[in-house]
């Protein structure tokens, strides 16, 4: 019996590159019932944004009655439940290719380490804090790829080439039909567990220091951003910080996070 799968991509509407992984996998001709497809996010991928009310990748299990967002995600709840694994693909607009590429997980199981084995991405975010309300949160297994740009060909092959080497382990594909520049992991992934985040309890524009650095730790009174006035925001305590970006949320810097 084969162990499903689903691939999830635009949960973010404006991040056309889960549709581009899409496109290729259907050329491989998997029988449908091991591998399916989903549009996360039809209406906002229509528009080409985010989301039209909610972040859909914010309010698993949804409901049957509510935002456009909130009916999506009640529908696509038990599709998800039903998979072995489900495949949530997205993109930053801060990373290319690299040793920060990311495989994002709300269960750190013996299931789940098995898929990050076969993958052996760089580093993993175990969103460890208020995961349960992200798409992947209602699968048995799930990951979400978060490897660079919309835009970058490096980092669609190197999706497809991880999911890829997934079927391969599944025993529905012989060999890997793509290649890939993603940096080989000699040694076990890095495994990050995010905790917390980091609040904007600020109004206004922000500069991020040109010195913090995801996945570099930070200790305590280090500067993490400038607003008006020149007034700083410290650090509070010890972190390590993780997809901070000054475009990518807005109730947010960023998440704190600590190696495992």
């Amino acid at each position: 019996m084969f162990k499903k799968i689903l691939i999830v991509g635009s949960t973010h509407g404006h991040e056309r590159i889960g549709l581009k992984v899409i496109d290729e996998l259907r050329k491989l001709n998997i029988d449908s019932d091991f591998l399916n497809f989903e549009i996360g996010n039809p209406r906002a991928s229509g528009k080409n944004i985010p989301f039209t009310e909610n972040d859909l990748n914010r309010i698993f299990p949804g409901k049957e009655h509510g935002t456009y967002e909130e009916m999506r995600a009640y529908e696509l709840s038990p599709k998800i439940k039903e998979a072995y694994l489900v495949i949530d693909i997205h993109s930053t607009n801060t990373t290319d290719l690299s040793d920060a590429s990311v495989l994002i997980v709300t269960k750190y199981n013996k299931e789940t380490k098995e898929i990050i084995d076969i993958i052996k991405p760089p580093k993993v975010l175990y969103m460890k804090y208020k995961g349960g309300n992200a798409l992947i949160s209602q699968a048995k297994i799930g990951i979400a790829f978060e490897y660079g740009k919309d835009s970058s060909v490096d980092v669609l092959n190197a999706i497809l080439y991880d999911i890829a080497e997934v079927f391969i382990s599944f025993g529905v594909l012989e060999k890997n039909p793509y290649k890939t520049t993603k940096p080989i992991t000699e040694t076990e992934s890095e495994i990050f567990e995010v905790y917390d985040v980091f609040k904007k309890d600020f109004i206004g524009s922000y500069k991020l220091n040109s010195d913090l650095k995801n996945f570099v730790n930070l200790v305590k009174g280090d500067v993490i951003c400038n607003i008006d006035m020149d007034k700083q925001i410290l650090a509070e305590e010890d972190f390590t910080p993780i997809l901070f970006g000054e475009s990518r949320y807005t109730d947010i810097l960023g998440f704190k996070a600590k190696k495992i």
